[in-house]
């Protein structure tokens, strides 16, 4: 008896120390923040080597955040005022894709043509969010978290240059 249960141990043993662990490849990828902050928005835009032209009203903003980015993949300038509506943010680079970094999808789209250029806003039945729009060689967007009157949305894509 005493040699059958030595026998069955060793075999036990036999086993787990022949089955072996597979490695782990986990690879944790770390994506790198394009955007660097900074004080003024002729900082931005010597960083981002964009100029941007913002709407009076919102250039007067008291909260704004100016942010750049230019490496091979992006190069953009971007303004986040904060207003008692909600963030407002504005984005001027260049890309052959859109740039406004929203992947919302809105239940109205509607297209403005201009003797100058088209812009397409985006939104609800009420209120406008997304205006996104192609000028001289830039790409633009607009894009009000919690919405604008069309008005007003349409005043801010005239003045942005």
């Amino acid at each position: 008896m005493l040699k059958r249960l030595f026998i069955t141990l060793l075999a036990l043993l036999t086993l787990c120390a022949c089955q072996t662990q597979e490695p782990d490849f986990t690879e944790t990828v770390m994506v790198v923040n394009p955007f660097s902050t900074h004080k003024t928005l002729a900082e931005a835009e010597k960083a981002a080597d964009i100029t941007l032209t913002l709407p009076e009203d919102l250039a007067s903003c008291g909260n704004i955040t100016y942010r750049a980015a230019n490496n091979d993949t992006l190069q953009l300038v971007e303004i986040i005022c904060e207003l008692n509506e909600g963030n407002v943010c504005i984005r001027k680079g260049i890309s052959e894709e859109d740039i406004s970094g929203v992947y919302i999808e809105f239940a109205v789209c509607t297209e403005y043509c201009g003797d100058d250029f088209s812009f397409t806003m985006y939104g609800y039945e009420n209120k406008d969010h997304l205006a996104v729009w192609t000028r001289d060689d830039y790409r633009y967007s607009i894009y009000a978290e919690q919405g604008m009157e069309s008005g007003t949305l349409q005043d801010w894509v005239y003045a942005v240059k």
